[in-house]
């Protein structure tokens, strides 16, 4: 085997390789950023192989003796190749490492800045929608709000208006052309205008709210409720307006206008109501205080000044003043209402008073306490000076002929006087003292005058009279009367059926029995009389009904009753409702009926 050739072909080839490898390096350097660091790897180990190759292939030729070892340059030259590849291969592993650690990181921070770009990309686009949507948004709201909204520049010129604007009206021509905010405005609101935009334009306020009137082209005034805001711009350079929104209140304002005039109609009303109540109160207070059918004082009011009168005597009573309280009872009265009815009576009550008005002052007071009674108090007034007055009244009332539906009626009148000074007592005493001489008067013959005395013998017997009033309703109310019997003996034996009397007798509060000669004829002078009658029938028939026998339903008990009863319109119909409630034989009730001495009137 030739190995001079083998050698010389690997020595050929070995170099080729090495100087390939040079160009590989070259190419590395130059286009490192193109390469990693695998390609550094793998040359750097194609290079130490192909210097090996190189050594080997030496060392052959020098052990078949065509290469001398001691041939120094080429040594020096394989020495020097070698260290040169292999330090430019760890320099170039070196750097490329060094540059891959920079390429990493650069493509990681690109990476990093890339992706806080597309971030700030997408809230940049995000932020414009926003914007564009919120701009919508307003552009919808400004074009479709349910009230108008104008732009405003500082001259009151409107820059842009939507829909509801131009509804409303308050322009007949289209907005895009020269309109004002004063345009069509009334003339007593021009001023009102200029200030709110002098105000805001001169930042004196930030917000201006006002109503206004406007002019519409038909002849028809709108109210506008005005609502004005001053916008700054945040771009520079540009000029403020202001946003003016406009709502039409023309129905509210005449809905307020219909309401002011119903209140006033209301008010109005109110007046009138109050003054029909004011007069219907003084009308009540009058009818309190009046008697209606001659319009005179009433008992209530008189007995007041009465006694208002007597205070003033009691606090006063340095003060020796002198009165007098006259009491008028017209005689047979009674007869009048019985022959003309009681429209005839009510006309001579009415001229009766007329007469006692003539013969009085100013200063006095006069009442109708009662169907025929008067009661007049004469102020500041002697006792004999009073017997004048009462004296003249007696006359006119005596010497008068009353007329109603061309009838002429007569009648009289008894008056008692009483007179009143600081020792009087009070007003109900005064007024039972000239009742009582009244009643003297009349016990006297009528159309006469009697003058209290307190130690007045027939005074002194109307006052013990008065006094049984309150015992004979006291004993009504708590049945103190009790009944008694008293058989009636015929004058013949063999008279049938057996007949009784029912007797009543009044049982004091200490159990007394007391006679009817004692309360009878105060009940009488009293109207009381018919209630003590009811009582007897009553108590009568539940007796009869809770005993009855066979033995007594032919008995018959005779019952008194006076002539108030007998007169009484309600007697049939009480007898009946008796009779209904205690079903007894009616033929064992006899009612008798005695001749009763009554009061004069």
């Amino acid at each position: 085997m030739n190995w001079q050739f083998v050698f010389i072909v690997l020595k050929f080839t070995s170099y080729f390789l090495l100087f390939s490898s040079y160009a590989a390096i070259t190419l590395l350097i130059c286009g490192w950023l193109h390469d990693d660091r695998n390609m550094v790897k793998r040359l750097f180990v194609f290079n130490i192989c192909t210097v090996t190759t190189l050594i080997v292939v030496h060392l052959g030729e020098y052990l078949i003796g065509q290469w001398q070892i001691s041939d120094v340059p080429v040594w020096l030259a394989i020495a020097f190749h070698s260290i040169l590849i292999i330090g430019i291969l760890g320099l170039l592993a070196k750097i490329c490492s060094i540059f891959k650690l920079s390429k990493k990181n650069f493509s990681r921070n690109l990476k990093l800045v890339q992706k806080k770009l597309h971030k700030e990309q997408q809230i940049q686009q995000a932020t414009i929608t926003a914007l564009q949507d919120s701009e919508d948004r307003f552009q919808s709201i400004f074009n479709y709000a349910a009230v108008g909204i104008t732009l405003i520049d500082r001259q009151g010129k409107i820059l842009e208006a939507n829909q509801a604007y131009k509804d409303i009206g308050i322009h007949d021509i289209d907005i895009t052309q020269n309109n004002w905010l004063m345009d069509n405005t009334h003339p007593e609101d021009f001023d009102q205008d200029r200030k709110a935009i002098a105000q805001l334009f001169n930042n004196k306020a930030l917000y201006y709210s006002y109503n206004k009137r406007y002019l519409h082209p038909d002849g028809s005034i709108l109210w506008i409720d005005l609502r004005m805001s001053l916008v700054q711009p945040e771009t520079p350079g540009a000029a403020p307006y202001a946003v003016a929104m406009f709502e039409n209140i023309t129905q509210r304002k005449e809905i307020e206008q219909e309401l002011v005039c119903t209140q006033e109609r209301l008010q109005e009303l109110l007046q009138v109501r109050t003054d029909q109540i004011v007069q219907m109160h003084e009308e009540l207070s009058w009818q309190t205080n009046h008697d209606f059918l001659t319009g005179l004082l009433n008992r209530y009011a008189f007995e007041r000044q009465l006694s208002q009168l007597l205070n003033t005597l009691r606090h006063k009573r340095k003060l020796r003043s002198e009165h007098t309280l006259c009491y008028l009872n017209l005689d047979r009265f009674k007869a009048i209402n019985e022959l003309g009815g009681s429209l005839a009576g009510d006309a001579v009550l009415q001229q009766v008073s007329q007469i006692i008005e003539n013969r009085c002052r100013q200063s006095d007071y006069i009442a109708r306490l009662g169907a025929d009674e008067f009661a007049l108090l004469l102020y500041e007034c002697t006792l004999e000076q009073a017997e004048k007055v009462a004296l003249s009244i007696v006359e006119r009332i005596q010497m008068g002929q009353f007329c109603w539906q061309d009838q002429e009626y007569s009648t009289s009148v008894s008056i008692g006087l009483v007179p009143i000074n600081a020792s009087s007592g009070d007003a109900s005493e005064i007024m039972i003292a000239a009742d009582a001489a009244c009643y003297a008067a009349k016990r006297r013959g009528r159309s006469r005058i009697h003058i209290y005395e307190s130690d007045d013998q027939e005074l002194v017997k109307f006052r013990s009279e008065a006094q049984w009033i309150n015992k004979i309703e006291e004993a009504l109310k708590n049945d103190r009367f009790q009944l008694y019997v008293q058989p009636i003996i015929p004058m013949h034996p063999e008279a049938d059926p057996p007949h009784c009397e029912v007797l009543v007798r009044l049982l004091s509060e200490n159990g007394d029995v007391l006679s009817p000669g004692l309360f009878l004829p105060a009940a009488e002078r009293y109207h009381l009389v018919t209630k003590i009658d009811y009582w007897v029938i009553e108590a009568t028939l539940r007796h009869l009904a809770l005993n009855l026998t066979e033995r007594t339903k032919s008995h018959i008990y005779s019952i008194n009753l006076s002539g108030a009863s007998i007169n009484d319109e309600s007697l049939v119909d009480f007898l009946q409702r008796q009779f209904e409630l205690y079903p007894i034989p009616t033929k064992m009730i006899c009612f008798e009926v005695t001749e009763t001495v009554r009061s004069p009137t």
